[in-house]
């Protein structure tokens, strides 16, 4: 059993002078630039290497592969997804502006968006990314969709006009326009509006009490529904928009102001200080 013992390490020892092992030549400096050469098999990479180079590929190692094994260099999964999942729009704001403002904006290429002092919380929530509709109050239309591109700087240089001469519309963010209709087919807001889920809450002929204040969230539905009807491209109708008397706050002011201001005759009844006392005629002839 000692015979055979030596025997067998005398073997093990005259192998391994003959063919030294990838980690002692790399060593000894004889592997050449990060490779080696193993009898009867084709030139690889050393194990060690290769598992250093596929984890800083960010894929993981096999620990049972064979030296022989090459690998193609692959990007890394986490990077696209990681870039899919910023891409991706988390809000969609609309913004209500002033045709001055929107005037502004045009003539720039809406490329910027610059909001007041009472909205610097939620310009600060705007990530990249995010959409911006473009709603113009007075006119009462949609004319155009963007983009985030940046996020929110802070700058008092005077570009857009206000009411308010205070007012710099200091906190802004960069934009890329996406849609940007003319005055000919631009959507009229009167047609659209009052279907939005964004205005349930208020009466379909009050639509526009929901778009008061410069900056609102809107749902993602609503906004694709106004989008996808920009990207028809069909020309604005001309609509005269008569509300109907019988319904709305114009048809209840205009019945209670009747009922108010009708003289005490008009219902066919006489007034009630009078109801108990005969005509001054009547009176003499009996």
């Amino acid at each position: 059993m000692k015979e055979r013992n030596a025997t067998t390490s005398s073997v093990r020892e005259e192998a391994g002078r003959a063919h030294p092992s990838a980690t002692d030549e790399a060593r000894q400096g004889r592997a050449g630039p990060g490779r080696w050469t193993a009898p009867g098999r084709l030139a690889a990479e050393p194990p060690a290497l290769r598992a250093s180079a596929i984890l800083s590929e960010g894929r993981p190692a096999d620990k049972h592969a064979s030296p022989e094994r090459t690998v193609a260099p692959a990007v890394p999964k986490a990077s696209w997804y990681h870039a899919a999942v910023m891409a991706a729009p988390r809000n969609y704001w609309m913004v209500a502006v002033r045709p001055d403002y929107y005037d502004v904006c045009r003539d720039q290429g809406f490329t910027l968006l610059g909001m007041g002092r009472n909205q610097r919380k939620r310009v600060q929530r705007m990530e990249i990314g995010d959409r911006v509709l473009f709603y113009v109050m007075e006119r009462m239309i949609f004319g155009a969709t963007a983009s985030i591109a940046a996020t929110y700087v802070e700058d008092p240089t005077p570009l857009w006009p206000s009411i308010d001469p205070d007012e710099t519309f200091a906190w802004r963010v960069k934009i890329k326009p996406d849609i940007a209709l003319d005055d000919e087919h631009v959507i009229d807001a009167r047609l659209l509006a009052p279907t939005l889920e964004y205005v349930k809450k208020w009466a379909p002929e009050l639509w526009h009490m929901a778009f008061q204040g410069p900056l609102h969230l809107i749902p993602k539905k609503d906004f694709g529904l106004i989008e996808d009807e920009m990207r028809r491209g069909r020309p604005r109708p001309v609509v005269d928009l008569v509300p109907d008397p019988r319904h709305g706050p114009a048809a209840r002011e205009a019945a209670f102001s009747s009922l108010s201001l009708a003289p005490a005759g008009a219902a066919g009844q006489p007034p009630a200080s009078d109801a108990g006392q005969a005509p001054a005629g009547e009176a003499g002839q009996a």
